[in-house]
């Protein structure tokens, strides 16, 4: 049995179990909080490398996060403008 979990960039998780060559579970979405719940009962260096992925997924949320704070900041300017 193989089970393999992803992790994409945005932060996403996904999880599937296969068999042999035979997936039995497909790919199916796994909340972070899941993850790093898990990620404590495993070995050491698996729990390193699955925190720094999560560390990494939280830093870009929080940049995009600021991105978009300063992107509404500036439409509200603009319509606060257009109230005169």
């Amino acid at each position: 049995m193989t089970v393999s979990l992803t992790a994409k960039v945005d932060g996403e998780w996904s999880v599937e179990v296969l068999v042999g060559t035979k997936r039995v579970v497909p790919s199916v979405p796994v909340q972070a909080a899941d993850v790093a719940a898990a990620s404590r009962s495993l070995p050491p260096a698996v729990a390193e490398v699955i925190t720094s992925s999560l560390e990494g997924a939280r830093q870009r949320q929080r940049e995009r996060v600021e991105r978009l704070r300063a992107e509404l900041d500036a439409a509200q300017r603009a319509l606060d403008q257009l109230d005169v």
